[in-house]
């Protein structure tokens, strides 16, 4: 495991785990943090991070916005060793 945290631009360490994208997240921001976690912490600890914060987080309708989890998203995933369903409750 790489556990390693990277430096901001100020020579500041910065951990992308402390940085949980919201409801209101894209799902490019959620592709993006994933990406940041794996880059720190390799592949298996980004997964884990990820689905962890994916479980805790409410279904988009609750919220008045689109749902995050599109087809795009979970095919990044996928890519990724992650499996996340595509639940009615995103869908509304």
């Amino acid at each position: 495991m790489n556990s390693e945290v990277k430096s901001d631009f100020l020579g500041l360490k910065t951990d992308p785990s402390k940085d949980v994208p919201n409801q209101q997240s894209k799902p490019e921001q959620w592709i993006n943090w994933h990406k940041e976690l794996k880059d720190t912490f390799g592949k298996k600890v980004a997964n884990q991070l990820f689905l962890k914060a994916w479980s805790k987080r409410q279904p988009s309708f609750w919220f008045g916005s689109s749902s995050v989890n599109t087809a795009a998203l979970r095919e990044y995933l996928k890519d990724n060793g992650v499996i996340i369903d595509s639940s009615i409750a995103d869908s509304i």
